[in-house]
C-alpha cells in the first residue's frame, strides 16, 4: 500500500521535503488500522518478492528527523503555503482513516494537507497526465511476478508514469535503464544485487510513503487442496482455480 506523491509538484519536487514527510507519518498507527499481523513495507517492493532488499532505509515516525530534513528543503520558510491534496479512493472507504491520520501527521511539521475523495476512474484518469496528476494518492499496486525487478518497474519507470500504477512522475532514464539492465540479467545472483541496488536508491529518494505490505486472511474447509495458499506472493494467486481441488 503506497502514497504515492508526485515529485514534480512543489513542495514534493524537493527530497527533503519528500524525507520530512516521511518521517513525520505514524507508520505503527497506521498498521494498527489494518489486520493484525500486517507489517511496514521494507523498501519499495513487498517483502515476499525474491530480491528484495531487506537493508533499505526504512522510514518510522521521527520528528526530529523530519524536522531535520524539512530544514533543507527550498520550501522550508512558508512551507504552509503549500497545501498537499491527498486522494483517497472513494470505493475503498477504510482508506479515509489512513488519509486523516496522514493530514493529522502533517500538522506537526507545518505542512497542511486537503483529503480529497475520488472515484476510482477518476484517479485513473487524472494519474494519466502531470497536469491532473495528484500532490498523493493512495494505492494497492500488486506485482505481475513474485520479483522484485517487475515491481519496480511497474512503479518507476517512465513507461508507467502514465498510469494509476505510479504518480510519482520519476521520469529519470537512468532509472529507467538501470531497471531494464537487472530485469535481463540471466544470472539470478547477480540481478537480485542489482535489484537490491536500485531498491536501496528509491528508498533514500523517498519517492512514496510505503505504508504496508497487504495482509490477507483466509479461511478453507478442510476436504479443500488450496496449494496456492501455501505460497501466494502473487496478488489473487491463492483463487486460481486450477490448483485448488477437493481431498479424497
Amino acid at each position: 500500500f503506497y502514497y504515492m506523491m508526485d515529485t514534480k509538484l512543489p513542495p514534493l519536487d524537493d527530497v527533503h521535503c519528500r524525507r520530512a514527510i516521511s518521517y513525520a507519518f505514524d507508520y505503527q498507527q497506521a498498521l494498527a488500522l489494518e489486520w493484525p499481523g500486517t507489517q511496514q513495507m521494507v523498501g519499495p517492493v513487498p517483502q515476499t518478492v525474491g530480491g528484495h532488499n531487506p537493508d533499505v532505509t526504512v522510514y518510522t515516525r521521527d520528528l526530529d528527523k523530519a524536522n531535520e530534513e524539512l530544514a533543507q528543503c527550498q520550501y522550508a520558510a512558508n512551507i504552509g503555503d503549500y497545501p498537499l491534496d491527498v486522494v483517497w479512493i472513494a470505493e475503498v472507504p477504510a482508506e479515509e482513516r489512513f488519509a486523516l491520520l496522514f493530514q493529522a501527521n502533517m500538522q506537526d511539521i507545518g505542512v497542511n494537507v486537503n483529503v480529497i475523495s475520488n472515484p476510482w476512474l477518476s484517479v485513473v484518469e487524472n494519474t494519466s497526465a502531470q497536469e491532473t496528476s495528484p500532490h498523493i494518492v493512495t494505492i494497492y499496486v500488486s506485482t505481475d511476478l513474485p520479483e522484485a525487478g517487475l515491481m519496480l518497474q511497474q512503479r518507476y519507470t517512465s513507461g508507467t508514469a502514465n498510469t494509476w500504477q505510479q504518480n510519482e512522475w520519476l521520469l529519470d532514464p537512468e532509472l529507467d535503464a538501470a531497471i531494464e539492465d537487472a530485469l535481463t540479467t540471466v544470472d539470478q545472483e547477480e540481478r537480485f544485487a542489482k535489484y537490491a541496488t536500485l531498491q536501496a536508491e528509491i528508498a533514500d529518494l523517498a519517492p512514496s510513503l510505503f505504508l504496508y505490505d497487504q495482509l490477507e486472511k483466509h479461511a478453507v474447509a478442510t476436504y479443500v487442496d488450496w496449494r496456492p495458499e501455501e505460497n501466494s506472493p502473487v496478488m489473487g494467486y491463492q483463487i486460481y482455480a486450477a490448483f485448488i481441488g477437493i481431498n479424497n
